[in-house]
Order: C-alpha cells, then sequence, then structure tokens
C-alpha cells in the first residue's frame, strides 16, 4: 500500500534541499545565466536549486507544492521496482507506439463524439502498471492501483504512463547562453505499458472505425447519431466503459481538425483523410485478455482525497 502520506513524505525529503516557487510565467531564458532543466509543468535552476512551477500546475498540500508529473513519478518510485522484460519484449516495446489517428472527412445533421471514459486510467487499472506483456504469448496482470491516492487529478493519472518513456531533458546552459536537448536516466522506465496502451488503443480504434465512426484520435471517436450504439459497443466489447460527450451537428476535416455544434478545433480546417490504424494479427488476443481482466477488475475512477484549490 502506498499511501498519501508516503509520497508526501518522500516529496518533502526532497524539496528540504529546493526552493519552490510558484509562478504565474518562465523568465527569458536569454535573461538567465544559471543551468536550468526546463519541464512544461516546472523549470528547474542546478546552481541556485530553485525549482518555479507554473501556476496552473501547481498542487498545494500544505507542507508541498508539487506537479502531477512529480506526485505520479513519486508514487511510481515507492510502489514498483525496476520493470524487468525478456530481449523479445524489450525489441517489441522500442518499435515505434503511437496514437490511432483517422479521418474521413465528413458532413453530419447530426453527429456524436464519443470517448473511452478515462482510457489510460481504465487500462491501468485493468492490468496495473507493472503489467507484464508479451504479445501473442502472455498477458500477466500486475499489482492493483487502487491505492493511487490522486485518481481525482487528470494530469497526474496520465503521467503515470508517460512517466515510464525514455527521457531526453531540455536543457538551458546558461553559461554559454545555448539550449541543448539531454537524454536522461528514467527511474520509472517502462515502456511496456506506454506499447500495451498504444495496442489497445489501435484495436478499439480500429473497431470503432468498422462499427461506423469516421474520426479516431487516440481515444476519442465520431460518428453519425445513428451509429452511436454501435461504436460504444464495439468500445465496450474491449471491457472499456465509453460516453457521449458531444451531440450535434459536426463536420471532420482532418486530423485534429473538426467542427462540433458550431465550435471548431483551433487546427486549421483541411479536409483531409489520414490513416495510422494498425490491424495487428494480435487484436483478437488482445481484445480477449483485456476483457477477461476488466470482467475482474473493480475500477476505482475517483480517490477521496480532495486537492487544495
Amino acid at each position: 500500500m502506498t499511501s498519501h502520506s508516503s509520497v508526501i513524505a518522500k516529496l518533502e525529503e526532497k524539496h528540504s534541499k529546493q526552493q519552490i516557487q510558484v509562478v504565474d510565467k518562465f523568465p527569458l531564458l536569454n535573461m538567465v545565466s544559471d543551468n536550468v532543466m526546463l519541464g512544461s509543468f516546472s523549470w528547474y535552476w542546478m546552481t541556485e536549486k530553485k525549482k518555479e512551477v507554473l501556476r496552473p500546475f501547481a498542487l498545494d498540500f500544505g507542507s508541498v507544492i508539487t506537479t502531477p508529473a512529480e506526485l505520479a513519478r513519486t508514487y511510481l518510485m515507492l510502489k514498483y521496482a525496476k520493470q524487468r522484460a525478456t530481449k523479445e519484449q524489450v525489441s517489441y516495446f522500442k518499435q515505434s507506439h503511437v496514437a490511432p489517428l483517422f479521418a474521413k472527412p465528413h458532413k453530419f445533421e447530426s453527429a456524436c463524439y464519443i470517448d473511452i471514459r478515462s482510457a489510460y486510467w481504465q487500462i491501468l487499472q485493468i492490468v496495473g502498471w507493472d503489467v507484464d506483456y508479451n504479445p501473442l504469448r502472455w498477458l500477466g496482470k500486475g499489482q492493483p492501483m487502487d491505492d493511487f491516492a490522486y485518481a481525482d487529478i487528470k494530469l497526474a493519472r496520465n503521467c503515470l504512463v508517460t512517466a515510464g518513456l525514455p527521457t531526453e531533458a531540455s536543457f538551458w546552459a546558461g553559461s554559454v547562453q545555448e539550449f541543448k536537448r539531454l537524454s536522461t536516466y528514467n527511474s520509472t522506465s517502462n515502456l511496456g505499458i506506454w506499447a500495451l496502451c498504444q495496442d489497445v488503443l489501435h484495436g478499439v480504434a480500429w473497431d470503432a472505425i468498422r462499427a461506423g465512426a469516421v474520426y479516431a484520435h487516440t481515444d476519442g471517436y465520431i460518428c453519425d447519431a445513428a451509429r452511436s450504439g454501435a461504436v460504444i459497443d464495439a468500445i465496450r466489447d474491449w471491457g472499456l466503459e465509453a460516453r457521449i460527450k458531444k451531440s450535434g451537428t459536426a463536420e471532420v476535416n482532418g486530423v485534429g481538425a473538426y467542427t462540433f455544434g458550431g465550435i471548431s478545433t483551433r487546427t486549421p480546417k483541411q479536409n483531409h483523410a489520414y490513416d495510422n490504424l494498425v490491424l495487428q494479427e494480435k487484436h483478437d488476443w488482445l481484445k480477449r485478455k483485456i476483457r477477461f481482466f476488466s470482467e475482474r477488475t473493480n475500477f476505482v475512477w475517483q480517490s477521496n482525497f480532495q486537492t487544495a484549490k
């Protein structure tokens, strides 16, 4: 059991050696002479031992101010040992695994936008972060994640998956006023969970398209309203919960480019078909495995812990 108190205690120990400041924006780099590690949520001054956290991502727990990514990494480091894998598994995990993308330009008088509810969190609860995955050979369920005290923080949930990816840090060498990209050690490395999540999402997207969707982006799908039941059933056949998020008139123009109920995405309108879906040899095998474990999982959508506002 990895409790909230154990995570906070670990962060208190780490932060005792740092200054933590919450800021509305980061400074201009050409005004910085220190060496700085540049993250999406925070920057760390290496000589001053100072961390600046962007206000929208700052989580204040009284004795600790942290970020969703740091919460996720700390929990993983406390709970899980270094992940082991065979050469065969490592070879597969190192292949390119990207989110499914599909767009077939189309106009609808009545459409639905459907998504998998908290997709990464569902998959993590079904198989565990330390899942043992070897396609077409075995899928071994890992430890339950119902002790993750931050299930009500969406970014923290998603960071549980991305925390396992190889890390390449953005680095500002202030002494020479130069920007660099550096490969860094990742203590929570786990390419297996990322590969599994993308394989599942590709399989679901393939089935959703066959059920009538004309658009798929990671875990979201657009279809004619008359096909919404079939698309939701296709998703549920994987043991995953889906929901209708939007209904109304719609126009699909391309990946990340659509208008729904008169509101358009920021991506320029394009009318460009796209398809990177992979019909995997393991599709039916993986579907059976995920559904089997899903039927034996009690989902935890939100924790009882409420973060400070």
